[in-house]
Formats: C-alpha cells, structure tokens, sequence
C-alpha cells in the first residue's frame, strides 16, 4: 500500500527543515564567521516567527482550508 502523497510531502519538508536547522546549529557551534552572524541572525527570525506568528498562521490556514 502506497502512503498518501500529503504524508509524503510533510515527511520531505520536515526533513529538509530539520536538515536547515541542523547546519545552522553547527555553524554557531564552530562560531566561524560569516556563518555564525548569518546562523544567529536566521535563528533569531526563526525563533520570532514561531513564538510570535506561527500560531496565527495555521489557525487562518485552517479556517481557509488550506
């Protein structure tokens, strides 16, 4: 039985974000610029979004059906 086509594409997404946030961990690890600005500042946005938007994002794209 194949698996649905939408669980296929949350796996690859989830997969390649997890990949993203992984290379930025080890560039703040090594603490080697440019990386590091670069890593800490994507961080910082990231960490923005989630605690400020993310929440509001998915309950509008439910309401949307999206």
């Amino acid at each position: 039985m194949s698996e649905n086509p939408n669980i296929q594409e949350a796996k690859k997404s989830l997969k390649a974000h997890i990949k993203f946030l992984k290379s930025l961990n080890d560039h703040i690890a090594k603490a080697e610029e440019p990386f590091l600005s670069r890593s800490m500042f994507a961080a910082w946005c990231i960490d923005k979004y989630l605690n400020e938007q993310l929440k509001n994002d998915i309950e509008e794209a439910m309401k949307n059906g999206n």
